[in-house]
């Protein structure tokens, strides 16, 4: 086997793990703020990514889009996402920091240089609708989600009797 072969398998192998990793604290994150209906507090986003820069025989390429907000003390959101393409699920977490307009945010996220390397976000929060532009050497595109409801428990309450 050649080097590269070698390190090409511990860089897939390094990937696998982390996105294990990645899928079961993005499911833990979105299982808790589906019922969770305390401010402040975790919200459940969902929509479509679509990427401006690369098109497929339908059109754009793009996919489902799923994110847990969770604001800090500073007026920070944590933002974690699932994004779907095609057969690949991916998992991130960053932090969208207000830019002083009202429900406007920015953040970056790094991600290895074969994949673009840092990716920039401009976000627009407000009446249920989460908007976004991205843009990295890669890629570029959108963002599109809409908020999700929190989920009421369904157990019946006991009476007393």
């Amino acid at each position: 086997m050649t080097r590269a072969w070698i390190k090409t398998g511990r860089l897939v192998l390094v990937a696998w793990c982390s996105a294990l990793a990645a899928c079961s604290s993005f499911d833990a994150q979105w299982r808790a703020a589906e019922k969770s209906a305390t401010a402040p507090t975790a919200i459940r986003w969902e929509g479509r990514w679509t990427s401006t820069k690369h098109a497929g025989p339908g059109g754009p390429e793009g996919g489902r889009l799923r994110a847990v907000l969770v604001p800090d003390a500073a007026g920070s959101l944590r933002a974690t996402f699932r994004a779907n393409w095609k057969l690949f699920t991916s998992d991130y977490t960053l932090v969208l920091t207000p830019t002083g307009a009202p429900g406007q945010f920015r953040g970056t996220h790094e991600l290895p240089a074969i994949f673009g390397g840092t990716y920039r976000y401009t976000a627009r929060i407000g009446g249920g609708q989460f908007t976004a532009r991205y843009d990295s050497i890669y890629d570029c595109g959108t963002f599109n989600l809409r908020q999700l409801p929190v989920v009421k428990d369904s157990r019946p309450t006991h009476s007393g009797h």
